[in-house]
């Protein structure tokens, strides 16, 4: 059971992966593929109150900010 689970969701989840590649923009599906660590930071901070530290942040300061100089850098040429 736990090998379907895993194979339907490991599937699933290629399947998004591929198909946002292909009909989206790679920056902004990359971006947010990198955003889910950061998401599970949240959760053990809202549900087992782990204490999210300054670097964590800017990490996520540094995974924003890519996608954003490539789009003000795109604006801009």
């Amino acid at each position: 059971m736990v090998a379907a689970i895993g194979a339907g969701a490991n599937g699933l989840g290629a399947l998004f992966w591929v198909l946002t590649l292909r009909y989206s923009d790679t920056a902004l599906a990359s971006t947010l593929v990198y955003l889910t660590p950061f998401a599970a930071l949240l959760f053990l901070a809202v549900f087992r109150g782990t204490p999210i530290r300054p670097l964590q942040l800017a990490a996520l300061a540094l995974i924003l900010g890519g996608p954003l100089l490539e789009r003000f850098a795109r604006r801009l040429s």
